[in-house]
């Protein structure tokens, strides 16, 4: 499921979005691939479907942990047994997040689930209004509530660095790390306890908000602003290392007024030997220095949705094709091009599920890196996003004959790889 947006900010992206997702077409057949797009069939391989689960208000991707899949359902947090697809508990969070508010009056903008393994798992949800973020952290288990944490806007948003909570959640050593509205924020990850927040600078007054996840390394983390902008961070405390401007925003008056050109991406920053990887709207791969940020390299493609690191590798996903890239100048070593485009994809092993865009065929393919070609092709969900345990695989999305449309995860284990 692709980030929620906010929809008096970006009413044309959501509207763009709802009308790609609704034009889909269904069969339940598999279908051979398409030998003019350099495909290979492999009747080794097969796919099959070993439960399905009704998500009437689905607000997240389903995401995998233990023996346990967990995904937003309306008000409540669920979590679903990973090899038959029953609940195994939900929680409703109405009295936290809402305070007995109308669910209709306040729209919860970004639900994200992010996971935390380890000796104490966690399960991160993060939630928002229109002017608060909250983020609940859950026993994976039993699903207690172990801490939430509330952050409140104030009059002037980009004065406060509290507010909405515009990134995924991640982990780093003893702390949860998050982007607001205007700012960062830092969480013990034991108990929720604030241990620091900081305003981004004010002097650009545009709400320069990243709705992906950051990436991060040893020392820093990185984040990829929607509107063109880079950043990194030192997670102890905060504090900017540096800030790059892509061609995805031009600020082009420098006498203090700003008359602001701004593009979209969503695409998540990777990090790859001494490369951060990001995108702008304008469909740019950018190769950056990740010690001080300076542009290395730039590559036009079309619009970019993700970067992977596979053995050490760049691969990238945009709305036309498959590409490995080199990741020192942004050459491109290999390429598979499809007509309909991608939409999302996940590694499993040395192949790649990836989901067909929605446009004219719904459906996803079986990508084999090693003979870089499709090697099954299946037209039987209209789904918007993946993820995996192992070889199983859980796709959420709809059957379009179904006039409600209603959101559905479906399992699917795949062997022969």
């Amino acid at each position: 499921m692709s980030r929620f947006v906010r929809i008096k900010s970006y009413p044309f992206i959501y509207i763009a979005w709802i009308f790609a997702l609704f034009s889909l077409p269904y069969s339940c057949q598999s279908v051979p691939c398409n030998a003019s797009n350099n495909s290979a069939s492999n009747s080794k391989i097969s796919c099959k479907e070993i439960w399905a689960y009704s998500a009437k208000q689905l607000r997240s991707h389903p995401v995998c942990m233990g023996n346990t899949v967990f995904l937003l359902k309306g008000n409540n947090v669920v979590a679903l047994n990973m090899s038959n697809g029953k609940e195994l508990w939900s929680r409703d969070l109405s009295s936290i997040i809402w305070n007995g508010t109308s669910y209709d009056h306040i729209f919860p903008r970004i639900c994200y689930l992010s996971i935390k393994n380890g000796t104490n798992p966690q399960v991160l949800v993060s939630l928002s209004d229109k002017f608060s973020g909250y983020l609940i952290a859950f026993n994976p288990t039993s699903g207690k509530i172990l801490w939430n944490y509330s952050s409140f806007a104030s009059a002037d948003a980009y004065a406060s660095p509290r507010g909405q909570i515009c990134s995924e959640p991640v982990v780093w050593r003893d702390r949860v790390i998050f982007r607001t509205y205007s700012g960062l924020t830092a969480v013990k990850l034991s108990d929720g306890k604030e241990l620091w927040n900081v305003p981004f600078d004010a002097s650009i007054r545009i709400p320069a908000t990243p709705t992906s996840r950051p990436a991060l390394d040893k020392k820093t983390i990185y984040f990829n602003s929607d509107f063109g902008l880079a950043y990194a961070f030192n997670p102890m405390n905060g504090s900017l290392i540096w800030r790059t401007i892509t061609d995805g925003i031009d600020i082009k008056n420098s006498s203090g007024v700003r008359d602001v050109h701004i593009t979209f991406s969503n695409c998540y920053p990777l990090v790859i030997d001494n490369r951060v990887l990001i995108a702008d709207g304008l469909g740019n791969a950018y190769g950056l220095n990740k010690n001080n940020g300076a542009i290395v390299w730039k590559k036009k493609f079309n619009y970019i949705f993700r970067y992977f690191n596979i053995i050490n590798k760049l691969y990238m996903l945009s709305d036309k094709g498959f590409y490995e890239l080199n990741v020192n100048n942004g050459a491109v070593i290999h390429k598979y091009i499809f007509s309909d485009g991608f939409l999302s994809c996940k590694i499993i092993g040395k192949s790649v599920v990836l989901i067909n865009m929605p446009r004219v065929t719904p459906g996803w393919q079986i990508f084999d890196i090693q003979r870089w070609a499709v090697v099954k092709t299946y037209n039987d969900f209209a789904c918007t996003s993946i993820s995996n345990s192992g070889k199983t695989i859980y796709l959420d999305g709809y059957i379009p004959s179904d006039e409600t449309h209603t959101p559905r995860i479906r399992a699917y284990r795949i062997s022969g790889l």
